[in-house]
């Protein structure tokens, strides 16, 4: 990650990722892949999918505020 100053706002602060950094992320990335697929392989395509779908959805309510919820169902 590289810092970089804002021009006329010194509250910004810009943030980039560096080549280095790009690249332990693509490696992260693999490596994460490779464990969901071995993780996720018993289940089969169909129920692997589904899990997956439901654990977003479990996640989408979690992060929205109480208020939200009379929306749903």
């Amino acid at each position: 990650m590289e810092r970089l100053d804002h021009d006329g706002d010194r509250r910004v602060t810009l943030v980039r990722i560096t080549p280095a950094g790009g690249r332990t992320v693509a490696k992260l990335m693999d490596l994460a892949r490779e464990h969901e697929q071995r993780v996720l392989e018993p289940f089969g395509l169909k129920r692997a999918r589904a899990l997956k779908v439901t654990l977003r959805r479990m996640i989408e309510l979690h992060l929205r505020r109480p208020d939200d919820s009379a929306e749903e169902d």
